[in-house]
């Protein structure tokens, strides 16, 4: 069971100006394969608490004929709102990742309640706006600071879902940007590796994979590939 966090650099669909100017990465987003009919059951499980109900009923009906596997993202982009993207053709248009576009860490989780956990967390934000402010603030000294936002700029999505799931950092997770996520997992790997934690093993996408572990140790591979 892997979440891949990917993270944008500023070419091919995001190349403009704006993405230029604010670092290595412009954008991060995390992605999940699943069994389509256990994604059901968690969107029928969120419609309850979710910020827009009737935005998860449409995607029950639109995912509830689908067999095999979904893979999905959870994102949100500049002036937009948060929002779930299908790389499965369902009928209508759907994006499909540029290889060069994204480096990606993808994370083994051991435990299918963590990962119930992240995806109707994500579920639950589904139309909630664009935190323009906070996102401003991500190039000052200083942030807006909260618990739980009611809005949300991309990285900031990210940290929470992660966080979430009990994946925490002592940084400000409302005052991280894409560059400052990914350093992060970066960091952590390398540290899990220096103290004898970690591991590798071939992939499909590099020679090695690295191990990652949570502070309540429920994280096991974390791996640097192309999506």
């Amino acid at each position: 069971m892997n979440l891949m966090v990917h993270f944008a650099k500023p070419v091919s669909v995001y190349d403009n100006w704006i993405n230029k100017c604010v670092g290595r990465y412009c954008h991060c987003e995390i992605s999940v394969k699943m069994d389509a009919a256990l994604f059901s059951v968690m969107v029928d499980s969120a419609i309850s608490e979710a910020y827009a109900p009737a935005y998860l009923e449409k995607i029950l009906k639109k995912t509830k004929r689908v067999k095999g596997k979904l893979h999905f993202c959870f994102y949100v982009l500049l002036n937009d709102y948060v929002d779930i993207r299908f790389f499965n053709d369902l009928g209508d248009d759907f994006y499909n990742p540029v290889p060069e576009v994204y480096d990606t860490i993808e994370i083994e989780i051991d435990s299918m309640q963590r990962l119930k956990d992240f995806v109707v967390y994500n579920l639950c934000q589904l139309g909630k706006s664009y935190d323009l402010c906070r996102a401003v603030c991500l190039y000052l000294p200083f942030t807006l600071r909260t618990h739980q936002p009611d809005k949300f700029f991309c990285s900031q999505l990210v940290m929470h879902s992660l966080n979430h799931i009990d994946i925490t950092t002592d940084q400000d997770i409302n005052h991280m940007k894409p560059d400052d996520v990914y350093d992060w997992l970066t960091i952590k790997v390398a540290n899990n590796a220096s103290n004898g934690s970690s591991k590798t093993r071939p992939t499909n996408h590099s020679d090695n994979a690295t191990t990652i572990q949570s502070t309540t140790s429920i994280m096991e591979p974390v791996r640097q590939t192309k999506l």
